[in-house]
């Protein structure tokens, strides 16, 4: 299944992002947003806000 992502992260002041996931769940997609914005940003999980998590088809 494909999930798209929305929230905000902070870099050097808030940003929106939009992002598409293909995982089995949505707490996998979840995961796999922190981890990619983890590794690509060096941003913690505590600088990333998660607002929706919606399954596209």
């Amino acid at each position: 299944m494909k999930f798209l992502i929305n929230g905000e992260i902070k870099l050097e002041e808030w940003r929106k992002f939009s992002k598409k996931v293909d995982t089995t769940t949505a707490n996998a997609a979840k995961e796999r947003v922190y981890a990619f914005f983890g590794s690509h940003n060096k941003v913690k999980r505590s600088m990333i806000k998660i607002s929706s998590v919606n399954e596209v088809k």
